[in-house]
């Protein structure tokens, strides 16, 4: 039986292989092989896009100084290493807008890169904010009332009043936005609180409703196909399941 040479295989077949490898530790691996496989792994040719599957980060027994993180791809836990403080921006473009909540929802700041100062978004007229998201082109918030607002990208902002959640059916506190498969939605977890006696959070279930922000409609949902999504304690996104 003849043994095949994998170093001699054409430039445009590894490029192919690299360009399908979704962990950087993989992609490292494979620049490691030899030189034709490493002029094929190139920086341009790792697609940054791939979705990746999120690091758990795990409850600790007790007070402590540092993380671990459960690698599910991996099946191993990594402990977070201190870093030290970054000297400068590492952002590479102007093209962004940060928004985030702050005053435990009583406003929301806006920055602009060349911008001064925050912009700040009162919650007076709107209701406390839970959460914002970026959502093509424009930034949504849900309120603790589950009122839904959006605002677009003028300066300074507009904001437009969009639908109501119906209030029993979610509890506003523990809900996120979550883009998935180009839809917006919200999710709320049911039993959120953290149990001091069994040292967890006791989530017992998680309710989805999907956002029509054209129709101005939502209704709630029980199937998400082949999406999965993951819902933390800031943030939420998703990852095809498939």
């Amino acid at each position: 039986m003849e043994i095949s040479d994998w170093s001699e295989l054409l430039p445009d077949l590894l490029i192919m292989i690299a360009r399908r490898i979704q962990l950087m530790e993989d992609f490292m691996a494979f620049r490691g092989v030899c030189t034709s496989w490493r002029a094929a792994a190139s920086v341009d040719n790792f697609v940054k896009s791939w979705p990746t599957v999120p690091l758990l980060m795990l409850a600790e027994k007790k007070d402590t100084d540092y993380r671990k993180f459960y690698s599910l791809s991996r099946g191993k836990i990594w402990r977070r290493m201190p870093l030290p403080e970054a000297k400068a921006s590492p952002s590479e473009t102007s093209d962004f807008v940060v928004v985030i909540v702050g005053g435990g929802g009583r406003f929301l700041l806006l920055w602009r890169p060349g911008d001064m100062s925050w912009t700040r978004i009162e919650s007076a007229q709107y209701g406390a904010f839970n959460d914002v998201y970026f959502y093509k082109g424009k930034f949504y918030a849900i309120t603790y009332g589950g009122h839904i607002w959006v605002w677009d990208m003028l300066d300074p902002p507009e904001a437009q009043y969009y639908f109501t959640i119906n209030r029993e059916l979610i509890d506003f506190r523990r809900s996120r936005l979550v883009e998935s498969a180009g839809e917006l939605f919200v999710v709320a977890r049911d039993g959120a609180e953290y149990d001091d006696d069994e040292q967890t959070y006791g989530v017992t279930n998680f309710r989805v409703v999907q956002l029509d922000l054209i129709k101005r409609e939502w209704k709630e949902i029980d199937n998400l196909g082949d999406m999965a999504i993951f819902v933390g304690h800031n943030d939420g996104f998703s990852l095809d399941a498939t």
